[in-house]
């Protein structure tokens, strides 16, 4: 990482300002509107749909899995599966999904 973000006190200043933007996103959204909307979700298609994305995330995680075991590298699934999610988790939050390389 950036050299600036190596001591303690800039990775606080980091999480405060993460807390912040966070609470002037919240300040901005119309909360009323949103729980509306999801009470009137098709629930089923929700779960239809955390269901499918758990599985792709599986098969994914067994792929990685696959290239590390060619590689001679032995990994169980649960630990593929959290380096996988790592990786999205860092995917989504970089620009250009580089994070997920």
């Amino acid at each position: 990482m950036l050299k600036i973000f190596q001591n303690k006190s800039s990775k606080i200043l980091l999480r405060i300002i993460g807390v912040i933007l966070f609470l002037i996103i919240l300040t901005k959204i119309n909360l009323s509107l949103m729980l509306n909307t999801l009470l009137n979700a098709n629930f089923f298609y929700i779960f239809t749909a955390m269901i499918v994305a758990f599985f792709v995330l599986l098969i994914k995680a067994y792929r990685w899995q696959l290239l590390m075991i060619k590689q001679d590298i032995n990994i169980s699934l649960l630990n593929s599966i959290l380096v996988y999610s790592a990786s999205l988790y860092h995917g989504i939050i970089t620009p250009g999904r580089i994070g997920e390389f």
